[in-house]
């Protein structure tokens, strides 16, 4: 599958390339990471990143690729870890410095009061920590798009300590 994203297939294919023949390696890709043991696997891992990291960089696949992952984060709380990573090999390999103001722009638009599934929402925390620790010079820049959560939070604890104080 790699071998076959690397080749010039818009001049293989004489004109722009079909979406969905794009779409078939990008559903590959996030079929193999909601398998835990795949993400266990060090080299099945990398050619799961390398298959993200040729359809984000030569197949213009930001975009997809953030919506889709941020969905399977969602998900499958084994990948917070696994994805941060990607992320990390996404920048300093592949030189894409914009795919985490992506990722965090499209979690700073998630309305965690619509969600009755905590465990995504923890996902995503551990996500956004692990990612922290991984780029924190990328996460700064981009923290205002996460100032919404945040400040949700605090109102939260804030209502919550309210709360607790009334029934005392």
């Amino acid at each position: 599958m790699i071998n076959l994203l690397e080749l010039d297939l818009p001049r293989v294919w004489k004109g722009s390339l079909e979406e969905e023949f794009v779409n078939i390696f990008s559903q590959t890709a996030y079929l193999f990471l909601e398998n835990p043991a795949n993400t266990r696997s060090k080299s099945l891992k990398r050619s799961i990143f390398l298959l993200v990291a040729i359809l984000v960089k030569k197949y213009n696949q930001a975009l997809s690729a953030t919506t889709s992952i941020i969905h399977l984060l969602m998900k499958h709380e084994h990948l917070p870890g696994p994805v941060a990573e990607l992320l990390e090999v996404l920048v300093k390999e592949y030189d894409n410095q914009q795919i985490v103001g992506d990722f965090l722009r499209e979690i700073g638009q998630l309305n965690p009061s619509e969600s009755r599934d905590t465990s995504g929402i923890k996902s995503i925390s551990q996500f956004l920590a692990e990612l922290t620790q991984r780029l924190p010079k990328l996460i700064l820049p981009n923290i205002s798009v996460l100032l919404t959560h945040l400040d949700g939070e605090v109102k939260k604890t804030k209502t919550n300590k309210q709360t607790k104080r009334c029934f005392d």
